[in-house]
């Protein structure tokens, strides 16, 4: 859906086309909502309370802001692995992963929000370079070509299964 049509925003987006989509492939998958007015501090506690309070070690998806709370989540929780999709990660460093979880970033160039300059800054992070979805704009939770990369992704690298 690369027209700029909002039907869902956030978790709720995530919960239905990604959760859905994972389920049907045979994975467990939750959506984590963040508190209301709760800061960067406060949504990085609430994902590691409940990747802790499960009973294995996850792999950690963020979406925009959310990407942002799951890097620095990663600095702190030895997570499987972690998807950052069209991160909106604004700081020049992110805290260093703990473990040795792999970590994809994906996005469009023909996101509005997040551009190549910051997709590329990103993954360089991690040292990678992103995983692209041209035509899809920000939301790439709307379609369902990016969470079957992710997937795919995560199959590939003895992640999952």
């Amino acid at each position: 859906m690369g027209d700029g049509r909002r039907l869902k925003a956030g978790a709720a987006a995530m919960a239905e086309h990604w959760l859905t989509r994972a389920a049907e492939r045979g994975y467990a998958a939750h959506v984590l909502v963040p508190r209301p007015g709760g800061g960067l501090r406060e949504h990085v506690h609430d994902v590691l309370q409940v990747a802790a309070s499960l009973p294995t070690r996850v792999v950690l998806v963020g979406h925009g802001e959310g990407a942002r709370v799951v890097a620095y989540a990663m600095g702190r929780y030895p997570a499987r692995a972690g998807a950052l999709i069209c991160p909106l990660v604004k700081d020049k460093t992110v805290p260093r992963v703990v473990g040795r979880g792999p970590v994809l970033v994906a996005g469009s160039p023909d996101d509005r929000v997040v551009g190549m300059k910051a997709l590329d800054r990103v993954a360089g992070l991690y040292g990678a370079a992103p995983l692209l979805f041209p035509g899809l704009g920000h939301d790439l939770m709307l379609d369902p070509e990016p969470i079957e990369a992710v997937l795919d992704w995560l199959e590939k690298e003895s992640v999952v299964r």
